[in-house]
């Protein structure tokens, strides 16, 4: 299939409905972006697209598992009795016509050959074959041939055969005595259990604000080192190496946490671009879409209302011509774009976005400052020689694509995955984790912990106070990343708050203390499609 082709069939080929209007939409949005941003787009416009063609089909399938669900309980609370009952009714009334219409011929013919005897034997068939095709047709009920329910006057039964109200016994129970009349009541309404707690156990609710002081321990102690070992994380969370364990798994397949190794742009000799790019607010989401799933891109955002993007990207001598900001003035639906060159990020000890109520002190943390020491003893002059020599992505390139997609894998995992023997894997990964070469990502879904007040700073800093002033926001808790750049806003920094209001606080409280700021942009995120290097959806991290 030629590849201008391509986007075309993706109607046939995701057996999309040619009346879906809003898939038509977007199909054409995406075209559209297709022609604009070239055959370099392509394969990133086909997976956002595919991906919400993916969404809508899983919606329909849950909204259809949900609607059979409401009937099975609905055929429940009726008593059994199946939702196909109604429709019975019309089957049952046609058999009783056919039976009476056949029961002439047959009443005549067993009269004529054996008389009286003929004609009862007969109507025995007759009405033999219409009491199973009743008992059939109505499986839920518990009549059965000379037996039936007791009925009151008004022929109402419970589930089990009791009477309602009183009344008198059917004929068919000559030797019941007469129910005792009494007087219905319905059943209370269940007690409360205590503490206001449903009867009946929920499972456990996403990592939110609410998750406990072991699961907000874990992934402060990530934060501060990525790869320390389970057994380090254990005695600062004071609980055993297993629970650790089990709970990192499930704070990953929940999506809140993200651990990725990547390398150090600066030593790859290449430099690092903050872009703002203003475009028409329907384009918006298609470009995003297409900007995150770049792996040149990192912290893709939706800013300003919809008609803005902000991220990261990095450029280099190698790919020059193919580069985003190659790209980008060549697209019809940008508007306009901003570049500014990072001239230098504040990455310091201190500089972690640490935002919980309860973080941990300094001596707690004192165990992973340990391993950290250790990595850097044990490496020593190894560390400057793989710091000078950088990063090869020619020899190094099997263990940066499986760190890459896993930052916390293993020796063992990762000699495996690379061919490498495991003393190899060993001394190389410590080289360049001392080194700097290589740098320890920790994605967050931060409205997973009940952060949702994300916004970028451009501020304006007077040039002799820049260092300073980048250095103390570093530091501040809120901050999660920091960097002095290029143009008239020359410092730039994202923060994380729980809400406006915390937002709100932190602009006057604390960067209005700073004297040499002089001007602020606040620029709220709407929605964020990337991190460091994993995509977001519906506040998820998704899978490498």
């Amino acid at each position: 299939m030629q590849r201008g082709r391509r986007l075309p069939n993706l109607m046939r080929m995701t057996g999309m409905d040619a009346h879906d209007v809003e898939l038509k939409k977007e199909l054409n949005a995406t075209l559209q972006a297709r022609r604009e941003l070239g055959d370099e787009y392509e394969s990133a416009l086909v997976d956002s697209f595919l991906e919400k063609v993916d969404q809508r089909i899983d919606g329909a399938v849950e909204r259809r598992v949900r609607r059979q669900m409401a009937e099975q309980q609905m055929v429940v609370a009726r008593g059994s009795r199946s939702p196909q009952g109604t429709d019975s009714w019309g089957e049952r009334f046609g058999f009783g016509i056919v039976s009476m219409v056949l029961a002439i011929p047959l009443s005549a013919i067993g009269g004529g050959i054996a008389h009286l005897p003929g004609l009862l034997v007969a109507w025995a068939g007759i009405v033999g074959v219409n009491v199973v095709q009743a008992v059939r047709t109505n499986p839920g009920s518990s009549v059965a041939v000379g037996a039936s329910r007791p009925r009151t006057a008004t022929g109402r039964t419970d589930l089990h055969g009791h009477l309602l109200r009183g009344g008198q016994p059917s004929a068919s129970t000559p030797n019941r005595p007469p129910a005792r009349r009494v007087r219905h009541r319905p059943p209370p309404p269940p007690r409360p259990p205590p503490s206001g707690r449903s009867s009946r156990p929920a499972p456990r609710p996403p990592y939110t604000s609410a998750m406990d002081r072991t699961d907000r321990r874990i992934v402060q102690c990530l934060l501060r080192d990525g790869r320390a070992s389970f057994r380090r994380i254990a005695e600062v969370a004071e609980v055993s190496e297993q629970t650790v364990a089990r709970r990192y798994r499930a704070l990953v397949a929940d999506g809140a946490v993200r651990v990725r190794a990547l390398p150090s742009h600066a030593l790859l000799g290449d430099q690092t671009w903050f872009v703002r790019v203003r475009c028409r607010p329907d384009a918006t989401d298609t470009l995003a879409d297409a900007l995150a799933a770049r792996e040149d891109t990192a912290y893709v955002s939706v800013t300003s209302g919809g008609s803005e993007i902000v991220c990261q990207t990095h450029t280099g001598l190698r790919d020059q011509g193919g580069s985003v900001l190659q790209r980008l003035p060549r697209t019809a639906r940008v508007l306009g774009f901003d570049a500014c060159a990072v001239m230098h990020m504040y990455l310091g000890g201190s500089a972690k976005w640490l935002a919980f109520d309860d973080p941990l002190t300094e001596d707690q943390a004192a165990p992973l400052h340990v391993s950290d020491q250790q990595r850097r003893a044990v490496v020593g002059g190894a560390a400057q020689d793989a710091g000078a020599a950088g990063v090869s992505r020619e020899q190094d390139g099997p263990l940066l694509a499986e760190l890459a997609r896993d930052g916390r894998a293993g020796v063992v995992e990762l000699a495996r995955a690379c061919g490498w023997s495991k003393s190899r894997v060993s001394a190389r990964l410590e080289e360049l984790l001392a080194a700097g070469a290589l740098r320890v990502a920790v994605d967050l879904a931060y409205p997973r912990f009940g952060f949702h007040a994300p916004a970028y700073l451009w501020l304006t800093v007077a040039p002799g106070r820049l260092n300073a002033t980048g250095e103390a926001l570093s530091a501040h808790p809120e901050t999660t990343f920091a960097a002095a750049v290029t143009g008239s806003a020359n410092l730039v920094v994202t923060v994380t708050c729980r809400t406006m209001d915390d937002l709100y606080s932190y602009v006057t409280t604390k960067v209005g203390a700073l004297d040499a700021v002089h001007q602020v942009d606040v620029v709220p995120v709407l929605h964020r499609l990337k991190q460091a290097g994993t995509r977001l959806h519906a506040g998820r991290l998704l899978p490498a």
